[in-house]
């Protein structure tokens, strides 16, 4: 499931910050599951001790999940970092230039 997430989440962070940010969000997550734990047994007693209708509500948030990636920004084609000059044209970098 979270298999996108090292193929992803690398192109949305300039080059001098990009393991920080994929750190930083790839790591969040686990605020969230620990939140979800804890509203999991809520849930659980909410519907009097069944785990079958926790679960079921509990999967909902990867129906949001699946919503949510659809907002996320298009990152394919374009040059991300400090690959991209100032201008705002995309180029190729050449090959290592050397001083002779």
């Amino acid at each position: 499931f979270y298999g996108w997430f090292p193929l992803y989440l690398p192109e949305l962070f300039p080059t001098r910050s990009r393991a920080t940010g994929q750190g930083v969000a790839y790591n969040s997550g686990r605020i969230f599951a620990a939140a979800g734990a804890v509203a999991g047994g809520q849930l659980v007693a909410v519907f009097d001790g069944d785990y079958a209708k926790m679960g079921s509500v509990i999967t909902l948030i990867y129906i949001l999940g699946m919503i949510l990636i659809w907002l996320a920004p298009e990152t394919k084609g374009k040059m991300t970092g400090q690959t991209q000059p100032r201008d705002g044209r995309a180029r190729r970098p050449g090959p290592p230039r050397t001083r002779w």
